[in-house]
């Protein structure tokens, strides 16, 4: 086997490609194009992405479960890696929305560096997975897209975080969308969740209440829905905390409703 790479494979995408290929024969020189690749002359964001934070080891084995025979093994890892991520990002930004409430109640004047420090490192890492899913174009860069919307509090419909055609969706696009649809359903019935709580340590709904309109009526659905997703299951006890939550917050909002009619 010849020890030269050929003048052609320059680009992260060939030499990446050609590392995986190689790689269960000729591991050392696998690893070492692998390394080349992200210090080629240009490198996209989705490409950095999985370059700087996969070995050849786990480019590997990440290929074996995750290969899309549409896209270059580089691509299939990068769109897994982004669904991830926005998935991680996502469920961050619904229990924020949710628990925020209870934060704010020890808030106090005093500067906090380390929260601001804090604050920084997850606009950094959004600022990240936003990048790479936009340099990837097509359905990456519209859920990247979704999830800047939201977390910078712009107006989002819950009808823009639906797929429109839900048998092509797969299931980690389905989770993001779960994730993301919930957060615009949840803000736009609780828009002023902040700051108090009711007595069983749950945030009171200021004024305005929720509607008992037949279109939020639907949105309470909508949102039950949403949050009996598997991903509300798999997401960690901050984000079963946070779904269990609204949940009772549902409750009191149809009481309420019911009183009213």
């Amino acid at each position: 086997m010849v020890s030269h790479t050929p003048a052609f494979a320059t680009s992260p995408e060939d030499l990446s490609t050609l590392a995986l290929l190689i790689f269960p024969i000729w591991r050392a020189r696998a690893s070492a194009l692998w390394t080349r690749a992200i210090h080629a002359r240009v490198v996209r964001p989705f490409e950095r992405a999985v370059l700087s934070t996969m070995t050849i080891d786990e480019a590997s084995i990440s290929l074996a479960k995750a290969s899309n025979v549409r896209l270059s093994p580089l691509g299939s890892l990068a769109v897994c890696n982004v669904y991830k991520a926005v998935v991680y990002l996502a469920g961050r930004a619904f229990v924020r929305a949710v628990l925020d409430a209870d934060a704010q109640l020890g808030d106090s004047e005093v500067y906090d560096a380390e929260k601001d420090t804090r604050e920084d490192c997850r606009e950094e890492e959004r600022r990240a997975v936003v990048n790479a899913g936009r340099s990837m174009g097509g359905f990456s860069a519209e859920l990247v897209d979704l999830l800047e919307r939201i977390c910078t509090g712009m107006f989002v419909r819950y009808e823009d975080t639906q797929p429109s055609d839900d048998s092509d969706t797969d299931e980690e696009e389905r989770d993001i969308r779960t994730l993301l649809g919930a957060i615009v359903l949840y803000r736009g019935l609780f828009p002023s969740g902040l700051g108090l709580t009711s007595s069983v340590g749950l945030p009171v709904v200021l004024s305005p209440p929720p509607s008992p309109s037949r279109r939020n009526t639907g949105l309470r659905a909508a949102l039950r829905v949403a949050l009996d997703g598997e991903v509300f299951y798999n997401g960690g006890p901050d984000l079963e905390e946070a779904r269990d939550r609204v949940i009772d917050m549902l409750v009191d909002a149809d009481r309420a409703s019911r009183r009213r009619v």
